[in-house]
């Protein structure tokens, strides 16, 4: 372990069973920072963390600070304006808290006890459940992405609330899904082509049950490709989906219309909704039109179409396992928790119960026997 001055800086060399870190600081008036860049980076090298040269800001790869800047760069921000404010916003008050107040600056010392405490100080604060929730979500980012690289030994424990209710249990029958679609025509914005983008959104939201955020607002005309079979389909790259993994969605008729459209406008490489909004245009339409027209509530929200993408799937009868990889699910469990059970699909069922007696009696016997 030692510091060794150079002409224009100071090198770094760190050592312990066989791993090693070797990093160059830029200014001979930079010692300090070289030596707080030495000892973290021996503390990352005890922990079994190896960091990476250059990687080590504000004195470690582990710092609150770094690992947002990293999470940002990789999850949020190609998204809308609107979402961008909401993560900032998030950040913002992890930094109040942990930094400011606790003096926690590194991830590594963030346990379960810690976020206990601010989740604790977020409810004391007046935060509902679901926007603690949403600030816990952009800390957990920040720790999965790092200990996906490595340097984060083990992830800690958290704590979720139960949002009363559930924000996101409803699905949209086809009827709602058309007075949707009409509602996008009645809403006043700047230009008349905010309408028309509106309702292409939509559609692509109950025609492939996208993530509306993370995957719809960022679909891009070179997503859409062929398959081995010749067929079109929408391929959505591994760095977009939540589970890393990439997906191959079929098109509809009704989307393939929708996104003729878009090519024919943007050529082969552009975001079909880039000039979508999800503050100024999907949350004012479903704000101030949608919800007070249906008299709706919390309960209906836009993600409430992906729900409703699984729901019809199964109301189809179409097999479950299908309907997790359409939706891009890791766990078929989880997938059982989108897709709701609705009348159609309960009358459906006791219609196969009955033809499957009938069909048994009549096999058995060769006769039709009437109960």
């Amino acid at each position: 372990m030692a510091i060794y001055q150079r002409a224009t800086g100071w090198q770094i060399k760190v050592m312990r069973k066989g791993k090693k870190f070797v990093d160059f600081i830029s200014g001979l008036d930079n010692l300090e920072k070289a030596k707080a860049i030495e000892l973290n980076a021996i503390a990352d090298l005890v922990k079994g963390i190896t960091p990476r040269a250059g990687s080590l800001k504000e004195g470690t790869s582990l710092t609150l600070e770094y690992a947002f800047e990293e999470t940002w760069a990789q999850n949020w921000q190609d998204t809308s304006l609107g979402y961008q404010t909401k993560i900032q916003q998030y950040w913002r008050s992890i930094q109040a808290y942990f930094i400011n107040e606790k003096g926690i600056r590194r991830l590594d010392l963030i346990d379960t006890k810690a976020i206990d405490g601010y989740i604790r100080a977020l409810r004391a604060s007046g935060n509902k459940p679901k926007t603690v929730n949403n600030k816990i979500l952009c800390l957990s980012s920040m720790l999965r992405l790092m200990h996906e690289r490595g340097e984060l030994k083990a992830m800690p424990v958290l704590h979720w609330l139960k949002v009363k209710g559930n924000s996101r249990p409803r699905y949209f029958s086809p009827e709602e899904e058309q007075e949707i679609l009409g509602l996008a025509d009645d809403m006043r914005f700047h230009k008349r082509e905010i309408n028309e983008l509106l309702k292409d959104f939509i559609i692509t939201l109950s025609d492939t049950g996208m993530r509306p955020w993370s995957e719809a607002k960022l679909l891009d005309t070179n997503w859409i490709v062929r398959n081995s079979m010749g067929e079109r389909i929408i391929r959505i790259p591994r760095e977009v989906t939540k589970t890393d993994t990439e997906r191959e969605l079929p098109i509809t008729p009704r989307l393939a219309g929708v996104l003729d459209k878009h090519i024919d406008r943007l050529g082969r490489n552009g975001l079909i909704f880039k000039s979508l909004d999800y503050k100024w245009h999907c949350v004012k339409f479903w704000n101030e039109l949608v919800r007070p027209t249906k008299g709706w509530s919390e309960l209906e929200v836009w993600y409430c179409f992906r729900h409703t993408f699984a729901t019809r799937l199964c109301e189809y009868d179409v097999n479950l396992k299908v309907v997790q990889t359409l939706l891009g699910h890791s766990c078929i469990t989880q997938t059982a928790r989108y897709a709701k059970t609705t009348d159609v699909a309960m009358q459906n069922a006791m219609n196969s119960l009955d033809r499957g007696r009938r069909n048994a009696l009549e096999g058995s016997t060769g006769v039709y026997a009437t109960p």
